[in-house]
């Protein structure tokens, strides 16, 4: 935080500014404090086929003990024309931060919840807006590095019968996110695109 353009880690923004760090893939992101911010405009020239998602990244959401999802609004979809103005309408609610991030349009994505021995992951096909607010019942499983009775030991068994997931292939994903963020316990939200986590 003491950088020149330094951020406030403990937000969301600021967890995936870390994340970007770390070498996590996580799409390319701009943290902002003013929608009239100079460098908006040159970040949105990127490609961005399926718009771009812009979510508050407020100091009261978010936290390492609770998840205030959505306390504040997070627009998707939003074509490059209407970004500031998105941009406007959630610091203009008292959310201090806005994250501006390409949108990914997944093919499957959920939530999991993680610690260095166990994963319970949840996920839907398409993207997880549907898991969130509770119009999609979403699959589970559990995963464990020992297995028994915390869950099945993370192998080649496809996640999906539909998509060439492996059941290896999220874990590994999951415990790098783990890994990188000091072997914390951690509610991810993550999303396949066909090609990568």
């Amino acid at each position: 935080e003491n950088e020149p353009h330094g951020f406030a880690a403990h937000t969301k923004a600021g967890r995936l500014h870390l994340a970007l760090r770390a070498g996590l893939p996580v799409p390319p992101l701009l943290s902002l404090q003013n929608a009239e911010d100079e460098r908006l405009a040159p970040f949105l020239q990127q490609a961005a086929p399926h718009g771009w998602a812009v979510r508050s990244s407020g100091d009261d959401e978010d936290g390492i003990d609770l998840a205030n999802a959505g306390k504040h609004s997070t627009y998707l979809r939003v074509a490059q024309r209407d970004v500031a103005a998105r941009c406007a309408d959630i610091l203009a609610s008292g959310v201090a931060t806005v994250a501006v991030q390409r949108m990914v349009e997944p093919l499957i994505s959920g939530v999991a919840f993680v610690r260095p021995l166990s994963a319970h992951i949840e996920w839907v096909q398409g993207h997880l807006a549907g898991l969130v607010d509770g119009t999609a019942t979403p699959q589970q499983l559990n995963l464990a590095k020992l297995g028994g009775a915390w869950g099945a030991r993370p192998g080649n068994t496809k996640l999906s019968e539909q998509y060439p997931i492996s059941q290896r292939a999220i874990w590994q994903f999951l415990q790098s996110v783990v890994t990188a963020f000091h072997q914390a316990h951690l509610d991810i939200e993550w999303a396949w695109d066909g090609a990568q986590f």
